[in-house]
Parts: structure tokens; sequence; C-alpha cells
């Protein structure tokens, strides 16, 4: 087994923040704002301002690492794609405080009766499903 390396840890906190702050259903935009949000902000050297605690272009990278692992997916296609974690507890996405979806199962009301056994195609429907029951700020 490798050791965990800081883009696997940055890459923990962006899932984190979709399963528990966003409630594993969000967009891009809402996911990159509430990444701004949660993480600390920098200090500019030259200026000595604030600037945001991570780019749009760290981010990207951090969603496409995700995405390629099978860790994070697109529930839809095109502008305003919703993305949803989707990695089952006891992947191989472990790190020492147990996987991330132990984390996501522990905080998420939809999730906690999901089975651990299932494949890939059944994770992605019971995630789908999930994101259509969700209901999204201003709906009854």
């Amino acid at each position: 087994m490798r050791r965990p390396t800081r883009q696997d840890a940055n890459a923990d906190v962006q899932e984190r923040v979709l399963a528990a702050h966003l409630r594993n259903h969000a967009t891009y935009t809402e996911w990159f704002d509430e990444m701004v949000k949660v993480t600390p902000p920098k200090t500019d050297r030259r200026t000595g301002e604030l600037k945001p605690g991570i780019s749009e272009s760290t981010f990207r990278g951090l969603r496409r690492v995700l995405l390629k692992r099978g860790r994070v997916t697109r529930l839809t296609t095109g502008q305003g794609s919703i993305y949803s974690v989707v990695t089952a507890a006891g992947s191989d996405a472990k790190n020492d405080t147990g996987s991330v979806a132990e984390f996501a199962v522990a905080d998420l009301e939809p999730q906690s009766t999901a089975k651990t056994h299932l494949s890939g195609e059944d994770l992605i429907a019971r995630a789908m499903c999930h994101a259509r029951q969700r209901k999204r700020p201003g709906e009854a």
C-alpha cells in the first residue's frame, strides 16, 4: 500500500466537503464556492492582501483526480452538472481514520441505509436516486 500524498489529503478534504457540507449533491459552482469558504485564506506575499485558500485550477485538478479514481461521479451532463460521492465503505480510499464514505454515511441520512457491497453501477444508480430525492433550497 502506498503512502498518502498531499494531493490525496487535499482530494479527501474536497470529497468530504461535497459529502458533508453539501449533502452529497452539488453543482461545480456550489462545490467550488463551498471549498473557498472552508479553506483558510492565503496572504499574497507581494501585496499582503488576502486571497482565497484554493484556486479554481487547483479545485479543477482535484475534481479531475476524484472523478478518475471513481470516488465522485457526475450525475448529469452539461452545464450545471450535479456531482456526488460514490465511494463505498471498505474501498481503496481508506486513510488513517477510515474511508471517506464512512464519514459521509455517518453524516448523511439518505445514505445511512446504503448497502456497502453494491457494484459500481448500483452505487451510481443509488446516488442518482438520492440526488433526485434531495430537496433543493426554495423547494417545498
